[in-house]
C-alpha cells in the first residue's frame, strides 16, 4: 500500500498508511506566537467493509523544535504504523455540528488580545530529493507558515505539496512552493529562526 513515511531527525515517527485508504493528509504548521515553533498533524480517510468512511489519525499536533529536520517520503510498504485514533465520519460530523452550535457562547472568546510573538524570523527550508527548493518566511502581517501534503488513491503515484505563509483572514498569502512528489520522492523541511 502507499504510505507517507514521516521521519524526524532521522528517526521514524510514523508510516502513515491503512488498508482501503482514500486519502492521507499531513500538515506542518509554524507560528510566530505559538508555544512551540512548529507542529505536525497526520490523518487519513478510508473505507470500511459496509462502504462507510472512517478517519484515522497518527499524530495529533506533534511538536517540532528549532533546527529539527522533518522528512516525508511517498513509499510502497506493507508495514504501516497503526493509527493512534479512529473515528467514523458520521461521528466527526456530529462533533463538528455540536462545536458550531456551541461556538459564540463565551463572550471572552470575542475579545482580541494581542500576544507578543514568541519566535522572530521564522523560516522553513524546503528541499526535494536533496535539492533546495524554497525558504518560506513570514511577510508583513503574516504570522503562520503552513505546509500541506495530500495523497489520494485516485492518483496513487503522486503526493501534492503546498507551502504558503499567511496572516489574518482576508489578507493576501505568500505562495512559496507547489510540487508533486512521485513514489520514492522525499521532501525535507528544516524549521529554523534567524
Amino acid at each position: 500500500m502507499r504510505c507517507l513515511q514521516v521521519e524526524l531527525n532521522g528517526t521514524l515517527l510514523w508510516r502513515v498508511g491503512i488498508d482501503q485508504a482514500l486519502m492521507y493528509s499531513l500538515l506542518l504548521g509554524m507560528s510566530a506566537d505559538g508555544e512551540v515553533l512548529a507542529d505536525i498533524y497526520a490523518s487519513g480517510m478510508y473505507e470500511i467493509l459496509d462502504g462507510r468512511k472512517a478517519h484515522a489519525h497518527w499524530g495529533d499536533f506533534h511538536p517540532i523544535k528549532k533546527d529539527d529536520r522533518l522528512v516525508v517520503t511517498l513509499i510502497e510498504s506493507e508495514h504501516p504504523t497503526p493509527p493512534t485514533e479512529i473515528a467514523m465520519a458520521e461521528d466527526l460530523q456530529r462533533q463538528e455540528a455540536q462545536m458550531l452550535q456551541d461556538d459564540g457562547d463565551d463572550p471572552a472568546e470575542d475579545s482580541q488580545v494581542y500576544t507578543a510573538p514568541h519566535w522572530q524570523g521564522v523560516q522553513l527550508h524546503c528541499a526535494v530529493n536533496g535539492q533546495h527548493q524554497a525558504i518560506a518566511r513570514m511577510g508583513n502581517g503574516e504570522n503562520r507558515i503552513q505546509c500541506s501534503l495530500l495523497w489520494n488513491r485516485w492518483h496513487p503515484d503522486r503526493c501534492r505539496v503546498h507551502v504558503h505563509s499567511f496572516g489574518e483572514p482576508g489578507l493576501p498569502e505568500s505562495d512559496w512552493l507547489r510540487v508533486d512528489l512521485a513514489t520514492n520522492d522525499s521532501i525535507e523541511f528544516l524549521t529554523t529562526t534567524v
